[in-house]
């Protein structure tokens, strides 16, 4: 049975890493960890975020700095929760953020 997604939900502890360095603009970067943040109530996932942080240094990430890898491992959360490629996620969450923006200036 697959593991369920969605918001809240913890990835597969064996989720392959994704071995390309991310590349992201920093609102990009700052939107994704801000997902992940949000979440981080959960002590599964916040330590699930933490192993793959960890993992992502030890193979892939030595060279890069702490934001970067904060920003993989949200990433991959991210991409697998809502099932989305990287650019996907990035469209749904600067969409969401413009939702939210529009209403806050309506009020």
């Amino acid at each position: 049975m697959p593991a369920r997604k969605g918001r809240g939900a913890v990835p597969l502890a064996d989720l392959l890493l994704v071995a390309l360095k991310p590349n992201p603009t920093t609102a990009q970067r700052e939107l994704v960890i801000a997902y992940q943040s949000r979440q981080c109530g959960n002590p599964p996932l916040r330590e699930w975020l933490t192993r793959r942080k960890s993992a992502c240094y030890t193979s892939i990430g030595k060279t890069w700095d702490c934001g970067l890898l904060a920003y993989a491992a949200a990433r991959d959360a991210a991409c697998w929760q809502l099932d989305r490629t990287e650019a996907g996620v990035w469209n749904l969450l600067e969409g969401i953020e413009s939702c939210v923006l529009d209403l806050q200036v309506s009020k």
